[in-house]
């Protein structure tokens, strides 16, 4: 996740500022505490990063070869249908947030032809479709109505008021110290005249926590996804005082080296703090299934 992290970065800034954007989001303290988990928390983000990789490569004005859009159109189309299969109706919360970079960059002008991305959706819905046969078959169709009912409960199954506060305060507290800087990458993004930059780092991110605000269920790991997308603002407003001249190459260094040792102390109180037990998250918030180590 990191990698395409970086990756999504290169699109619109350069290696240097990546590859700090990649050091803030590695020093989160959730991140780091779900990167521990065998759990298909960081499969789904690693996919859906991919997709929004693809989507910046199929909206820039850089003109790809035919085989190359091709390729990118598959791999866009394949990277929903697997996180489908990885968090079900979870995926609609990034696309929902896309929505305005896909008006905003003319997205369906500029790939009129759409039979790599239906296909590479087909394809990557393959293992999801195998197994909804194999439960109607073990179970009947009550196995795929309550696919719909477990999505019902976690949307609307409970009070919304407590999640008002609980993803705003989750999300800036457990994104430390990123979250004291981000709000000058936010500046500078809405000075940039850029819309696609707009809207794939502030306003996408914003309807994403906004749906989550609305919604019961209150599940830490659901914020997961924003993360990267925080990381990089961060690393535009690195960028943004680096060229106002507010912020020097040694007071570049000192900053990275406090992220470092932020993400040193958060990683040492997770291993020794009760043999690995030490925790971010309530444990009654983490996925079924997960493999606690």
């Amino acid at each position: 996740s990191s990698l395409v992290t970086y990756q999504v970065g290169r699109e619109f800034m350069s290696k240097r500022i990546a590859l700090i954007s990649i050091l803030f989001l590695n020093s989160m303290p959730l991140w780091v505490q779900y990167s521990r988990y065998a759990s298909p928390d960081l499969a789904y983000i690693f996919f859906v990063l991919l997709f929004i990789l693809t989507l910046l490569r199929l909206t820039n004005d850089q003109k790809y070869p035919n085989h190359i859009r091709n390729i990118y159109q598959f791999i866009f189309g394949f990277s929903i249908g697997i996180s489908i299969l990885l968090r079900s109706f979870m995926v609609l919360l990034p696309l929902l947030g896309l929505i305005p970079y896909f008006f905003s960059t003319g997205f369906l002008k500029k790939n009129k032809t759409k039979i790599f991305i239906y296909l590479g959706f087909l394809i990557g819905n393959i293992p999801l479709i195998v197994s909804i046969i194999h439960s109607i078959n073990t179970f009947g169709y009550i196995g795929v109505t309550n696919l719909f009912d477990f999505a019902t409960t976690k949307a609307v199954g409970g009070s919304i008021y407590k999640s008002l506060y609980f993803y705003p305060t989750t999300l800036l507290l457990l994104s430390f110290p990123t979250s004291l800087i981000v709000f000058v990458g936010y500046r500078s993004i809405l000075k940039n005249k850029d819309p696609a930059i707009r809207s794939l780092l502030v306003v996408s991110p914003s309807i994403t926590l906004t749906i989550l605000c609305l919604i019961s269920s209150r599940h830490s790991h659901y914020i997961l996804v924003l993360y990267p997308l925080i990381a990089l603002a961060t690393g535009l407003s690195f960028q943004y005082l680096i060229r106002q001249n507010n912020i020097t190459l040694r007071t570049t260094k000192l900053i990275i080296g406090i992220l470092f040792t932020s993400l040193g102390l958060v990683s040492s109180l997770i291993i020794i703090s009760d043999k690995g037990n030490f925790t971010f998250i309530p444990k009654e918030s983490l996925p079924i299934n997960i493999i606690y180590i």
